[in-house]
Parts: C-alpha cells; sequence; structure tokens
C-alpha cells in the first residue's frame, strides 16, 4: 500500500476550504520536487534515514498534543539519543479534551484542568522513558482542538521563541496540510487512530512550525525584533521534515525489540486507551504499513518522514 488508507484519494473534507486546498496542493507540488531531489524520483523508494548526522547536535519535535512525538517517532527518538543528539518537544496544546483519568484501581471522568495535568506529567514520564530531558520538553498549553482558534502571531511569537533558545538542526513536525489519501476515519487499522490523515492541531502546528522555522526564526521577521533585544538571536535550521503517512522520502527501520520500545514510551500515555494490547496492536500495524513502502522486504517495521528541506 501507498498510504495507511487505502483506496483512492478522497474528496476534500468538508471542513477544508478552497484556500487550504491549494496551499496543500502547492506544498504537495514541492514536496514532489524536494522527493525528486534527495530520493531518485517521486516514484523511488524512500531512503534511510541517516540518524548518524544528528549525533551530537539538537533536534526538536514541534506537535500539537502530549504523545505525538512517541506515536510518530518514538523509535527515531530513542535512535537520536543513542547517537548522542540532544532531542527537545515543543507540544502545543495541553490535551485536555482527550482521556480518561485513572488511579491505581480505576479509570474515571475528570476535570480538563486534571486532564491536562495528567498529559503533561504522562508526556513527561515518556520523553524520560525515551531520554529526553524533562528541562527540553516544553508546553505552550493551548487548549486541546483549539488552536486554529488563536491568534496566529501570538503563538508563532512563542514558537520562534523556543526556537531560538533550543537551537535545533532539525525539526520534525506535522504536515500542515490533509493527506488526501487518508481521509477521517479511513485508516485501515484495526483501532481508533482515524485522524492521522486530517486533524486541525496537527495540521496548524505543523504550519506554525514552518512559518517559524522558515521565516520568523531567522531574521527575515522584523516583527519579531524584540526577541533579539531579549537575547534571543535569529537561527537557521538546517533540516525539516513532516511525519509521513504517505509520500515518504525517508524512513527509519526498527526491530521488533526497537519497535517494543517505541511501545513502552508510548503506553506511558495511559490516559490515551483501556487496553494496551490495543496500543500493540495499532503501533505494530503503522509501523508494517509504512515499512511495506520501503520496498526492502527485510526492513518489518518502520516509521516514516517527508524532507521538505
Amino acid at each position: 500500500p501507498h498510504s495507511l488508507c487505502s483506496g483512492p484519494a478522497a474528496a476534500v473534507h468538508p471542513r477544508e476550504t478552497p484556500v487550504m486546498k491549494a496551499t496543500g496542493l502547492l506544498l504537495h507540488a514541492a514536496l514532489m520536487l524536494a522527493a525528486t531531489a534527495v530520493g531518485g524520483g517521486v516514484q523511488g523508494a524512500p531512503d534511510a534515514l541517516d540518524v548518524q548526522q544528528f549525533a551530537g547536535k539538537r533536534v526538536l519535535f514541534i506537535t500539537a498534543h502530549p504523545d505525538d512525538a512517541e506515536g510518530m517517532a518514538g523509535g527515531l527518538i530513542a535512535s537520536l539519543r543513542q547517537v548522542k543528539a540532544r532531542v527537545g518537544y515543543l507540544i502545543m496544546t495541553n490535551g485536555d479534551k482527550g482521556g480518561t483519568c485513572y488511579n491505581a484501581t480505576a479509570r474515571y471522568n475528570c476535570s480538563k484542568a486534571d486532564m491536562a495535568a495528567l498529559r503533561q506529567q504522562e508526556q513527561y514520564d515518556a520523553a524520560r522513558f525515551l531520554g529526553v530531558a524533562a528541562d527540553d520538553v516544553r508546553f505552550l498549553d493551548l487548549e486541546d482542538g483549539m488552536l486554529r482558534t488563536y491568534p496566529e502571531a501570538q503563538v508563532l511569537v512563542k514558537v520562534t521563541a523556543f526556537i531560538r533558545v533550543f537551537k535545533p538542526f532539525a525539526v520534525f513536525t506535522w504536515r500542515p496540510q490533509p493527506d488526501f489519501s487518508c481521509p477521517p476515519g479511513k485508516a485501515q487499522q484495526p483501532s481508533s487512530w482515524g485522524d492521522l490523515g486530517y486533524h486541525p492541531d496537527h495540521m496548524q502546528s505543523g504550519q506554525l512550525a514552518l512559518d517559524a522555522v522558515f521565516g520568523f526564526a531567522t531574521s527575515i521577521a522584523k516583527e519579531y525584533d524584540e526577541l533579539a533585544q531579549a537575547g534571543l538571536a535569529p537561527w537557521t535550521v538546517d533540516q525539516f521534515y513532516m511525519f509521513a503517512t504517505s509520500g515518504m522520502t525517508s524512513y527509519v527501520a526498527m526491530t521488533e525489540a526497537e519497535l517494543q520500545v517505541k511501545v513502552k514510551a508510548y503506553e506511558l500515555h495511559k490516559s490515551q486507551f483501556d487496553n494496551p494490547d490495543e496500543v500493540l496492536t495499532n503501533i505494530r500495524w503503522v509501523a508494517k504499513t509504512l515499512a511495506s513502502q520501503v520496498g526492502d522486504p527485510s526492513i518489518t517495521y518502520a516509521e516514516g518522514y517527508t524532507s521538505f528541506f
């Protein structure tokens, strides 16, 4: 399969405006050009991501929710820490609308404030399990599901500021447009991860990351002179990748043991699932499906990424 979804590309989702579709198509064209440049042609097999190139460097994951980084890139993050890369997380929303609280004996509904606090702690625990320092995990604490409702300039300056603080060599994030081959609820995995191709928070976090990295974290934006005055000098990111559900240009292969590390990291987000077997089933299915796109039968599991620059 070429995607986590089967069948032909879907029509634009009802919430998708013509402007958003046009933006998505323009970015899609750019990504295809990038694939031609780095992968020997659009139809060519993706390249193995050279994790060693990040040795001793800083790599930042900009995501929408607690658990996004482990779910989409847990294998890569573990590999980055093995080569002594410094890994950072910037998480835009607090996850206050998803999941259930729990104690030693039961699961129960709780307030949004309690859910946000729980998900933050789960994120710290999962990051620590993969070797990411708590000081390198930053939350913007915006409301879950509402990222698009915040004034972009206010969020963008915070993203820009953290990029200038962390000074990453590479950034990984969500796609800023839908995967039109994977409409909501159509992913073929056995359970409930139906938002991999379309989620407003995911796309907005990717767009904000791209805007910050491509322009506002550098010296292009005069609006952010106050950041420089505060000692946060412009910073240029060398590489920018997006989590891929289709059209990946790069992949990270995982052995069974490496997959289990990713699963254990995600299992620390206990509020997100009732049955731990569901985590293994979903992650294994996604990793197998992405591995099938690589074209190498010796690779059983993989994570996929699309390189923009």
